[in-house]
């Protein structure tokens, strides 16, 4: 029961990505009609990320349409925010959350993530 809700946590995850990474299209976000608020340049989200929830880059993979998507985690372990850079260099807040714990280490393990 510990991690059940950190099962809701990671199907909500891939819920979102998959949300709003394909439409009708698959042409993904950036051709997906979608109106986002909390959107700013990626240096000035980069920093109120850092200074106001004390959260770092983690981690950042290019999309299939040539967007950014990047996940901000703070080093406590109490929040984390995902963000996407449109083409245009607009950076806007996909979720966000509290508790997160890492699951797998891709780099150090030669086994298959648990989920």
């Amino acid at each position: 029961m510990k991690y059940l809700p950190y099962a809701y946590g990671i199907v909500l995850f891939f819920g979102v990505l998959l949300a709003f990474t394909s439409d009708a299209n698959t042409q993904g976000l950036a051709g997906a009609n979608i109106k986002f608020k909390d959107c700013y340049s990626m240096s000035y989200m980069s920093s109120y990320l850092e200074e106001n929830n004390e959260e770092q880059l983690t981690f950042q993979g290019p999309s299939m349409d040539g967007g950014l998507t990047s996940l901000f985690m703070s080093t406590d372990g109490e929040t984390w925010t995902m963000t996407y850079t449109f083409t245009t260099g607009e950076t806007c807040v996909i979720d966000s959350g509290t508790n997160w714990e890492v699951r797998y280490d891709i780099k150090n393990s030669k086994s298959t993530p648990r989920i």
